[in-house]
């Protein structure tokens, strides 16, 4: 599978469960379960990532959330949030591709 250049997006974007999870871990003050007011936390990016089948043809989204500070990122995709240690959108990218969770 091949992967998109990442493209940054609202942190709302990436869904209920990487925020929840973010939500538990501190990193999200204040939150109230309802994702669209969350758009902007510092320290914290989100990322919209293409990614390619064999034909070339888009054929699903990620989307990954990199707590800059922290040093981990978390991966959502096919359903599923993995939580990886990454610094940047690449190196969680890099080990999502990898299976290493």
């Amino acid at each position: 599978m091949d992967y998109g250049q990442p493209q940054e997006v609202p942190l709302f974007a990436v869904g209920r469960g990487l925020l929840d999870d973010l939500a538990r871990a501190g990193e999200i003050k204040d939150f109230d379960g309802d994702p669209v007011y969350v758009e902007y936390v510092e320290g914290i990016k989100s990322y919209l990532v293409h990614t390619y089948g064999k034909d070339g043809y888009v054929d699903g989204n990620i989307f990954v959330v990199v707590v800059e500070d922290a040093g981990r990122a978390g991966v959502t995709g096919n359903g599923d949030n993995v939580w990886l240690d990454a610094d940047d959108v690449e190196g969680a990218i890099l080990a999502y591709e990898r299976g290493a969770v």
